[in-house]
């Protein structure tokens, strides 16, 4: 019984390992040779391994497509995660046992204010309405995964390595069409460069924004060197390395800063290991080895050159963050309330009769939204969350080592606009959250043994 049970969960692996080789393989071939086929049939493969695959498995597969993903396709995905979620919960009967609490009220509290917000400002009503119900299905998937606190070690280990395989494919799909029109060669020549946007005839080609893609690798970067407590292997250190070059060819300044406040803070707040140090040591002996031996040498310096040499180091955000700071001091209405999450920009434009771009910040960007009313909530949701993970632990290096996923989360933030996609902001702050669950279970263990310990040889 035993050996068949065994035998079935190793299949469910070999199966998870298949979806996802396939599907790295089928989005590389779409993206450069086969643009013209359309996305609902991409969308049908992926749905067929997801209703394939057991509940944890399907999981992972999940977080393997949000990175390698366009937005359209996101929404899709996230609709149909979220049914089949609610379909097994109910077959199981596990929707008996639902508990709510303060964060699920809190969470629905938000989403009716948004609701609110919107019919209050609203834009074109297709689309909003369209927004605003990917932003329902995302928080609720946020709650469902958060509440079931799903496997916070196995599990969540290999949801990051999933996860970094679809940064590294998002970055290939990139790679490859940043190539075919020249990109790398003149101009802009980072990886994600706005001008490829203008040379590059997409036809449904994976793209992402150059800020974006630091964001998720560093998400990978993160998760990887938090797990190197226990899962120290050479494809961890293989992956976190292709992350990395990945990141510094974006030439993300946001990324640069949020990487070396994540590095000094494993070095200074994590558990002295000679191994994770090491681990540390040699992902970024790897990078500099794989690009100063290379032509990638010659185009890093040469990006970093014209990234930093400029007169203005943030790339016009301070002037924006200089022109949203004076609408919401000089809008009391906004200031409190905010103009709901669809399109506030548009929203800005009409009210002022001025063309503002997205603010590039995501506290400003959350007040501009939400007002001070949801940003409070937001804080409280925080709270209780991270309440909850520091129950019985005290030492406030421990609480730091706890948070810092979120802290290296909202670092990387602070250059970009955090809700244009929030398909894929959604899954990762269920990531960081997990992690901070991780680390605490950890800490709580290792505590008990240390009582443990001390009680019997004392």
């Amino acid at each position: 019984m035993n050996r068949r049970s065994n035998q079935s969960k190793n299949n469910v692996g070999i199966m998870l390992i298949i979806a996802i080789a396939l599907s790295s393989i089928v989005i590389i071939l779409k993206n450069y040779y086969f643009s013209a086929i359309p996305s609902y049939l991409l969308i049908t493969f992926f749905l067929f391994f997801m209703l394939l695959l057991k509940s944890d498995h399907r999981i992972i597969y999940y977080f393997f497509l949000i990175p390698c993903n366009i937005a359209s396709n996101l929404y899709v995905i996230h609709v149909a995660f979220l049914i089949i979620s609610l379909y097994e919960n109910l077959r199981k009967n596990k929707i008996n046992t639902f508990k709510v609490n303060a964060v699920i009220i809190l969470a629905i509290v938000l989403i009716f204010y948004e609701i609110i917000l919107e019919l209050i400002y609203p834009t074109i009503i297709s689309i909003n309405t369209l927004s605003v119900l990917g932003f329902v299905v995302c928080v609720v998937i946020l709650l469902i995964l958060g509440y079931g606190q799903y496997d916070v070690e196995g599990g969540l280990y290999k949801t990051i390595v999933a996860w970094t395989i679809g940064v590294i494919v998002l970055a290939l799909c990139m790679a490859i069409t940043q190539f075919s029109v020249g990109g790398f060669a003149v101009g802009d020549i980072r990886l994600g460069s706005p001008v490829v946007l203008h040379s590059a005839n997409y036809n449904g080609q994976m793209w992402q924004d150059s800020n974006y893609l630091a964001m998720y690798a560093l998400t990978g970067i993160a998760g990887l060197m938090i797990m190197a407590r226990k899962y120290r292997s050479k494809v961890s250190i293989l992956l976190a390395a292709i992350l990395l070059i990945i990141g510094l060819a974006t030439g993300s300044r946001g990324f640069l800063l949020a990487f070396i406040f994540a590095f000094l803070l494993n070095i200074f707040f994590m558990p002295k290991s000679k191994k994770a140090i090491i681990s540390g040591v040699v992902v970024i002996a790897i990078s500099f080895f794989v690009f100063m031996q290379s032509d990638l040498s010659t185009y890093f310096n040469n990006m970093y050159a014209v990234r930093m040499d400029t007169a203005d180091v943030s790339n016009g955000r301070l002037d924006l963050y200089s022109e949203y700071t004076d609408i919401l001091m000089n809008n009391p209405p906004i200031l409190l309330y905010g103009t709901g999450l669809v399109d506030y920009p548009i929203k800005i434009n009409s009210m002022f009769n001025k063309n503002y771009l997205m603010v590039h910040n995501s506290i400003i960007e959350i007040v501009v939204m939400w007002g001070l009313t949801g940003f409070i909530i937001l804080l409280f949701i925080a709270t209780l969350i991270y309440r909850k993970i520091f129950y019985k632990i005290s030492r406030i290096g421990n609480k730091i080592e706890i948070i810092s996923p979120l802290l290296i989360f909202i670092l990387s933030t602070l250059t970009i606009t955090i809700f244009y996609s929030y398909y894929s902001i959604m899954p990762i702050l269920y990531l960081v959250i997990s992690e901070s669950r991780y680390i605490s279970t950890n800490i709580r263990i290792n505590n008990k043994t240390t009582r443990y310990l001390e009680n019997t040889y004392a």
